[in-house]
């Protein structure tokens, strides 16, 4: 799975505007976030402030061993690992008014915990799973 970035790079062709990847398991990464579709279920995820500062204008950037979005002094990246896909980020400087960042998770998918603080996902087929912040 470590070389699965490299690999849909050279399957769909690395593009400034976007990396898509084709088959059961559909995928697209772009300035907007990534969307995940399987058997008619769709997930997106995009990073949509640093602090109080909103992130628009990501670049995408291939990396040797990963993807990135470059918003300035964050970037966010995503890595293929032995067990999935490994999402996460890069501050070079600290985020301007606080030092939250804001996801945005869209799909019928998401359900988000009274908390705030979590989210279950769970497929029309029921396989579910749940993350913590």
């Amino acid at each position: 799975m470590r070389h699965a970035l490299g690999l849909l790079c050279l399957l769909v062709g690395c593009r400034a505007e976007s990396v898509a990847l084709d088959g059961p398991l559909r995928a697209r990464l772009s300035p907007d976030g990534l969307v995940v579709q399987h058997a008619g279920d769709q997930l997106g995820v995009a990073t949509v402030a640093c602090g109080s500062s909103p992130l628009d204008g990501a670049a995408l950037h291939v990396a040797p061993d990963r993807l990135e979005l470059l918003h300035g002094e964050l970037t966010e990246w995503w890595a293929a690992t032995d067990v999935g896909l490994e999402h996460g980020w890069t501050l070079r400087a600290p985020c301007s008014g606080g030092s939250s960042l804001d996801l945005r998770l869209d799909g019928e998918l998401v359900s988000i915990d009274a908390s705030g603080l979590g989210a279950t996902l769970a497929g029309s087929e029921g396989a579910s799973g749940a993350t913590k912040a």
